[in-house]
């Protein structure tokens, strides 16, 4: 990833920048909604990687299966850091 910019749809398709990006939405918008924040990071990490696939030119329908699976790990990987930097800062 270039340095010089912020996101880009071949980065966004990768873990790292949907992780990234889902981490940074949720955060953004679950004062505004009020549902589990799993479910929400989940919502979030799907349309994020469809987003993805759609815009590299990567969205089939194994694509699409597979991405609902792979949000899976998205919002795990997404949920996980979130809490893990909650504890080191309560630690402070």
């Amino acid at each position: 990833m270039n340095m010089n910019e912020f996101f880009t749809w071949e980065y966004i398709a990768t873990f790292a920048g949907a992780m990234a990006l889902t981490g940074l939405v949720t955060q953004f918008i679950k004062g505004f909604i009020h549902i589990p924040t799993q479910l929400l990071a989940y919502l979030v990490a799907v349309a994020v990687l469809y987003l993805g696939l759609f815009f590299t030119g990567g969205l089939t329908w194994p694509a699409a299966v597979l991405t609902l699976f792979n949000g899976i790990l998205i919002a795990a990987a997404t949920s996980g850091t979130i809490d893990g930097t909650k504890r080191l800062i309560k630690k402070e």
